[in-house]
């Protein structure tokens, strides 16, 4: 019985299998081709395929005017920072609109906040965005000119 070898159990996928699959050296047969995709042009296609990544921004900005560094949820009457902040990474393309309504979303976190009319010199807030060309520029853009990511 040394020559009678069992066949593997089905369903098993063979070596020779998961290297054409790892490699995606498939080798095709007759009358089989891959599928295609249709292109669609669409923006919001093109920005769920980019990376998206944690960052972090260090910013500079005057709190005359302002209400505080952190949003105040369900309260549009007192203008923030953030709100600011929020609203130019949504324009800039880093960020999708709906990540702008729910933080949680983007993973936001600051590491600190400041009170009504406080500027500050160094604030750190860190986020999930997509990594777009020129992000800095891009985002400094849509921002007043007395807020600043640096």
């Amino acid at each position: 019985m040394a020559g009678n070898a069992a066949p593997p159990p089905a369903g098993s996928a063979c070596p020779q299998d998961l290297r054409s699959w790892a490699g995606g050296d498939r080798v095709w047969e007759d009358g089989e081709h891959p599928a295609k995709k249709l292109k669609s042009g669409g923006d919001e296609e093109r920005r769920g395929k980019l990376p998206k990544r944690k960052i972090v921004l260090l910013m500079a900005y005057s709190g005359k005017g302002y209400h505080g560094m952190q949003r105040n949820v369900g309260s549009s009457q007192f203008k923030t920072i953030e709100d600011d902040l929020v609203s130019a990474l949504v324009r800039s393309g880093c960020i999708p609109e709906n990540h702008g309504e729910d933080m949680r979303k983007m993973s936001f976190q600051r590491c600190a906040r400041t009170d009504k009319g406080v500027s500050a010199a160094g604030q750190v807030v860190s986020l999930k965005v997509w990594l777009i060309d020129n992000i800095l520029e891009k985002i400094n853009s849509h921002l007043p000119s007395h807020i600043r990511i640096l």
